[in-house]
């Protein structure tokens, strides 16, 4: 129901649709269902890279939330993956003080 309020009213490509689908990728990963998890993380993930950019949080938080779903259904190569692009963001976002840039404005 979130999903369908997010949708008529924000439209598919808002960065707020992808923390919808993120939510929505996080309730079937705790539920086990990985692979229903992992598409909505990658809805996620394209809006994600189609707004708010490669190295935004939410970008990187997408990428943990798929490497934790590939993780948890065996496929450690995917993980993997996810795990060595989260932490080139965070990487690359990291300011002097420790904390994300941007990190403190969500």
């Amino acid at each position: 129901r979130s999903l369908a309020i997010t949708l008529a009213t924000l439209g598919e490509n808002h960065p707020d649709t992808a923390v919808t689908y993120n939510s929505m990728g996080q309730t079937y990963h705790n539920k086990g269902d990985y692979d229903k998890a992992l598409k909505f993380f990658s809805k996620s993930l394209a809006i994600n890279l189609a707004t708010v950019g490669k190295h935004h949080p939410h970008t990187l938080a997408t990428y943990i939330s798929m490497g934790q779903s590939y993780r948890s259904k065996g496929d450690h190569g995917k993980a993997i993956e996810c795990n060595s692009k989260a932490r080139a963001i965070h990487t690359k976002t990291l300011r002097r003080d420790g904390d994300l840039a941007g990190h403190a404005a969500q």
